[in-house]
């Protein structure tokens, strides 16, 4: 069973491009705050906003590798993987296992939300596919459990029955958290401005303990590039691909 972290300051969260969790730096939170501030009550009028900024960061994100998006240089080992495999030194699986996992997963996840894929796509089509099409799907998820925070307030306890993961990072001095699963509810809580959020521990990521992260070990991450990636985040240093996203892809309100 996980450990419940109680309320955790959303202050210390980070996301993708390491940015921190907050609707001016990170692109969840950019896109979803910027489409609540013109919609008001209005769901279509969120998806108006929403639509064209999610296809533009796709379309950003398609040109992407894994390597990119953490900073990694072009002669690093995951300069050939596909963006949608991203992952962290200390994932649980390496990149052929999550180019193998994911699309699978995202298919039957797309099909809950009213976006159905055929059975017989390839993984990277699905992926392709997804990418493509899925702003309605995260757009109208979106925009309800901004509604649903909005009206009924955060959740309050930790919920055993759809528990919201983090990964602690901690360093001797300082410390940040990611998200591990509630993708959709952060970034609302981003968009919201909401301050702090229960959470359950999924795991602690120790600096010190480099050399043990599964990908760190299996030959993915160098060691070097590892740190790199766990000191930004620590930091909330935000990458120049990020902020070339916010400044030229995503669409102003």
């Amino acid at each position: 069973m996980s450990e419940c972290l109680g309320s955790i300051p959303v202050s210390r969260a980070r996301g993708f491009g390491y940015s921190p969790i907050n609707r001016e730096t990170w692109p969840y939170g950019v896109m979803v705050s910027r489409a609540l501030l013109t919609a008001g009550p209005s769901e279509e009028i969120f998806m108006e906003s929403f639509v064209p900024a999610w296809d533009n960061y796709q379309k950003w994100f398609r040109s992407q590798t894994v390597a990119s998006l953490l900073g990694l240089g072009n002669d690093s080992r995951l300069a050939k993987v596909p963006s949608w495999a991203y992952l962290l030194p200390w994932s649980e699986k390496n990149p052929a296992e999550m180019m193998k996992w994911l699309p699978p997963r995202i298919r039957r996840n797309r099909a809950s939300n009213g976006n159905n894929m055929s059975r017989w796509l390839s993984n990277k089509k699905i992926m392709e596919l997804d990418s493509l099409t899925s702003a309605e799907s995260h757009g109208r998820q979106f925009f309800q459990l901004s509604r649903s925070i909005n009206g009924n307030g955060l959740w309050t306890s930790c919920n055993r029955d759809d528990p919201f993961k983090v990964w602690l990072l901690e360093d001797e001095s300082d410390w940040s958290w990611l998200t591990y699963s509630g993708n959709h509810r952060i970034a609302a809580v981003a968009a919201l401005g909401v301050s702090e959020v229960h959470a359950e521990l999924q795991g602690r990521i120790r600096r010190s303990e480099v050399q043990t992260w599964p990908n760190v070990a299996n030959g993915w991450f160098a060691v070097d590039e590892a740190l790199f990636v766990f000191d930004n985040l620590v930091e909330g240093r935000v990458l120049e691909v990020t902020k070339d996203l916010l400044g030229n892809f995503l669409v102003s309100p």
